[in-house]
């Protein structure tokens, strides 16, 4: 067996691993425009575990910036992780994981998270690599109301020139917050072009004073399910949710991945029933190995509920 990137490999053999774990294909093109849009993204990002010629082992490592009570910390974020299930539990996961742990200690990287979820096979195999739950996604749900509409708001899509004001608005809203909160510029314009999905869903908020805010919404079944809610101003807040609270059809409104213990207690005190633990979930592991889990949660506020990632956050 031997550690190759994505560009010594077949690049067949990529395809068919992201495609047989996550239905996503990934192709020589799709990853020149993840590094060109995305700045966690490097050329050298996917890498494998070869044998015989054929890559049956993937994961990536991902560069990303992170906000600690000490300054700006440059974490390994692991995504894409999938073995071909004829090489399934045959331990090139593990080896994979060991070397890329390895490669970003050697940059100075001392933290690593991920992103999984309880209910799937792969969350066994990252406890024994040492990765710990970190916390959930928070979700607030309420049933759906009959009212008018509140005036003076309006939800319209998002224009390229919008980019410095909403940059400067998640910087307002998640400024004493910790962890996944330094957004490259223009950071909702590079995500539209990596997810042409998201611009049919997410909506620039104005009120006759100007932007105050984005929400990222979509519907279920008539439902209204909301992935980001980034207003800073309270009044805002409240107004913009009894206009999203105000719809037609739909039984229920549910909020995801809400942005620390302060938005948390917001949704809270609007009648929202939170539930703090899914199956979703973040975990950590120290690369460091000298950095104790109390020094980490020192670092990043986790029992004071200050640590936030957002569903665009996620990889």
């Amino acid at each position: 067996m031997e550690f190759l990137g994505y560009d010594e490999i077949d690049q067949q053999d990529a395809y068919v691993l992201n495609m047989m774990a996550f239905g996503w294909p990934l192709t020589p093109t799709r990853l020149k425009a993840r590094v060109k849009h995305d700045d966690r993204w490097y050329d050298d990002s996917p890498l494998y575990a070869v044998v015989k010629g054929k890559a049956v082992s993937q994961i990536v490592g991902l560069r990303i910036p992170t906000r600690t009570v000490d300054g700006e910390e440059t974490v390994l974020g692991v995504a894409g992780v999938a073995s071909l299930p004829s090489h399934a539990r045959r331990g090139y996961s593990h080896k994979l994981f060991e070397e890329l742990h390895k490669r970003f200690l050697e940059e100075g990287i001392r933290i690593a998270f991920l992103c999984t979820a309880k209910s799937l096979v792969a969350y066994s195999l990252y406890r024994k690599f040492d990765y710990r739950d970190v916390q959930s996604f928070p979700r607030a749900a309420k049933p759906l109301v009959r009212r008018k509409k509140p005036k003076g708001i309006t939800f319209r899509k998002y224009w390229k020139k919008d980019a410095p004001e909403i940059d400067a608005i998640h910087k307002r809203f998640t400024r004493n917050l910790y962890g996944f909160v330094l957004r490259q510029e223009d950071f909702i314009g590079a995500r539209i072009k990596a997810w042409k999905g998201l611009k049919d869903i997410l909506s620039v908020v104005e009120t006759k004073k100007g932007i105050c805010g984005y929400v990222i919404k979509r519907e279920m079944n008539g439902d209204v399910i909301v992935e980001e809610f980034v207003v800073p101003s309270v009044q805002n807040s409240e107004r913009i949710l009894r206009y999203l609270e105000s719809q037609e059809k739909g039984d229920y409104i549910m909020a995801h991945s809400l942005a620390g213990k302060k938005q948390m207690n917001y949704f809270r005190s609007r009648g929202y029933r939170l539930t703090r633990e899914t199956w979703d979930l973040i975990m950590l592991t120290p690369l460091l190995k000298s950095l104790s889990q109390r020094e980490l949660s020192r670092l990043y506020q986790f029992k004071e509920g200050n640590f936030c990632m957002m569903g665009l956050d996620t990889f």
